[in-house]
């Protein structure tokens, strides 16, 4: 049967498709220190190099994906966490990092094709939606080749979506370099 709609361009950054592994995939918190150039959004591919972590370029190692947030508390309030849902740029908090050579990834491509499965290409790094908290990363499917920060492997299948190859095609994924 013939699709009747087109992908929708939604880009939600790298979420957990699944393990390959015995067991759950690798979860670790990693702090976020308020002195860096981009807010931190649920999705995010992240570098924790240096122990430092920051919200991942192309072209550069990815060391995981943000899951989650733990943020710090306010100073002088009560309350407790500031209330938002992600990390902005002069705030300090942690992220749960997907650490896991066998962990995939489900993620908008600007493009993909069948015959870009086991190819590799970097991210594309928007900034998240500060209403939801969700990133907007997604795979740049311009630049499939020997090299780049994601293994694609397949597309997203089930679960009653209408995708398929082509633009904006929700596909699986695996960090080239952990």
């Amino acid at each position: 049967m013939a699709q009747i709609f087109s992908n929708v361009d939604a880009p939600y950054g790298f979420l957990l498709y699944r393990n390959t592994g015995k067991v759950a995939p690798y979860r670790t918190t990693r702090a976020v220190v308020a002195t860096r150039t981009d807010a931190i959004f649920r999705g995010d591919a992240l570098n924790t190099a240096a122990g430092v972590t920051i919200r991942q370029v192309a072209g550069s190692d990815v060391t995981g994906i943000c899951e989650d947030l733990v943020l710090a508390p306010q100073p002088g309030i009560a309350e407790g966490v500031v209330s938002q849902y992600y990390i902005n740029t002069t705030e300090a908090g942690s992220c749960i990092v997907i650490e896991d050579t066998d962990a995939l990834f489900k993620v908008q491509a600007t493009t993909a094709a069948a015959t870009d499965v086991e190819t590799a290409a970097d991210l594309v790094n928007t900034d998240g939606d500060t209403t939801l908290g969700n990133s907007k990363q997604e795979l740049n499917g311009a630049a499939y080749g020997a090299t780049g920060q994601f293994m694609l492997e397949d597309l997203v299948k089930g679960g009653g979506l209408i995708n398929d190859w082509g633009s904006n095609a929700d596909v699986v994924v695996r960090i080239v370099n952990l």
